[in-house]
């Protein structure tokens, strides 16, 4: 291939690849005062205060913003109740022991994260594209579990509707770990937390101890920081048919490599 032809092919390559790196950084930092929590959707009936429509371009549910070492308070110690019979009669007692909770260990950076946010035994979040909006690469996040300790997390890209990529977790509470899941060009990705182990600090399982008042405490929450995503790369048109044409030239070179027999005929008859 000509010189020319190899730096023109070469640079338009490197445009593309550049284009398809692109990547931004989700932190949540500053999406919510400081003590407060923030639902990243639209529900009406939250009890967080005004939602967070469109966060960071995208359409949320099902999830919400908080800091965990102001908003949670101190979630390694939890109030249960107990009951003694005094004179014939059950009598609660109330005190406060030490769990083993990884919200206020979920933090990668600064002091806010997300995390799902309904409590029906399993939770369920989801980010999606805006109407209108492009396709979007989902490349890495960190996840940590808020409560309980070994949740299952079932992540599901999908584009148009159809499930295109499926990746099943196993996310604990010890500390934030990072997922890598490169999933390209897709308009929604949600997420399925369910399982999991509560644990108080002595290592002994959730039971009776359990207030009813904590039931928050024996839900399977996953907690989102600095979330790695960014709108699918379109080429420009120029660098698309560089491209192109660059192909079409190596696919010419490749072709007379391959055909000897005719080139030493044609120099035969010199």
């Amino acid at each position: 291939m000509p010189t020319f032809f190899r730096s023109a092919f070469a640079t338009a390559l490197l445009s593309f690849a550049a284009a398809s790196s692109h990547a931004g950084v989700i932190t949540f930092e500053g999406s919510t005062p400081l003590g407060a929590s923030r639902a990243l959707d639209s529900d009406p009936a939250n009890a967080f205060g005004p939602s967070l429509i469109n966060y960071a371009g995208y359409d949320w549910s099902g999830m919400q913003v908080t800091q965990p070492l102001v908003s949670v308070g101190n979630p390694r110690q939890i109030t249960g109740v107990t009951f003694e019979e005094d004179e014939g009669r059950l009598v609660p007692n109330y005190s406060t022991v030490a769990v083993d909770a990884g919200f206020d260990r979920s933090i990668v950076s600064g002091n806010t994260v997300a995390h799902t946010r309904s409590f029906s035994g399993s939770t369920f979040g989801s980010i999606s594209a805006r109407p209108g909006d492009s396709n979007f690469d989902f490349f890495s996040a960190y996840l940590t579990s808020g409560w309980l300790d070994n949740i299952s997390v079932s992540v599901v890209g999908k584009r148009n509707g159809t499930a295109v990529y499926t990746r099943a977790l196993t996310v604990g509470d010890d500390a934030p770990t990072l997922f890598t899941f490169n999933f390209f060009d897709i308009d929604s990705i949600e997420f399925l937390a369910s399982g999991g182990t509560f644990l108080y600090g002595n290592g002994t399982t959730v039971g009776s101890y359990l207030n009813p008042g904590n039931s928050a405490f024996s839900t399977p929450v996953l907690v989102f920081d600095d979330l790695n995503m960014a709108a699918t790369p379109v080429p420009e048109p120029e660098t698309l048919a560089m491209v192109l044409a660059g192909l079409g030239i190596v696919g010419v070179v490749n072709r007379r490599r391959r055909s000897p027999t005719s080139v030493q005929g044609a120099q035969t008859h010199f």
